[in-house]
């Protein structure tokens, strides 16, 4: 089972009802992969969690709109000061989770329901920028400055 190719590329949350959530969390859907990366705030501090899974099987073979995901054990942190290149921490979940979905494309915006919440995603056309030279530098010197003061 693989989501519509209608489905597939990059998404920006822009609506929920889960009150933890933070808008402009991504999702990317690349037929049966999944894609998920909640974005939290600490300050000025921004922690992403990429929680990556795997569409698995429709519940209904009818219905073409349900879908069950397993999530899996392996989950990468990234850690963004805005002054520091970004800082990748992976880790693994003690157990993969499984949840059942229903979702609804209308006009350009994809909405997911996991039995609790809804999620309302809006195509994402941005790419992400990488790292510039000024953070590398603003690295360098860092390190340099605590390896000359130790």
């Amino acid at each position: 089972m693989m989501f519509p190719l209608k489905l597939c590329g990059a998404w920006t949350l822009i609506y929920s009802n889960n009150n933890s959530m933070n808008i402009n969390s991504k999702m990317n859907i690349d037929y049966n992969r999944v894609k998920f990366s909640p974005l939290s705030k600490f300050g000025p501090i921004d922690v992403t969690k990429n929680i990556y899974g795997v569409v698995i099987s429709s519940i209904d073979g009818i219905d073409k709109e349900k879908a069950r995901v397993i999530w899996l054990q392996n989950v990468d942190y990234e850690i963004d000061t805005r002054v520091l290149p970004i800082i990748q921490i992976p880790y693994q979940e003690r157990m993969c989770v499984r949840t059942y979905v229903d979702y609804k494309l209308e006009d350009s915006c994809l909405t997911i329901n996991d039995g609790i919440y809804d999620y309302v995603f809006s195509r994402d056309f941005s790419s992400k920028n990488n790292d510039s030279l000024i953070k590398i530098f603003i690295t360098q010197l860092l390190f340099d400055y605590i390896i000359r003061h130790l």
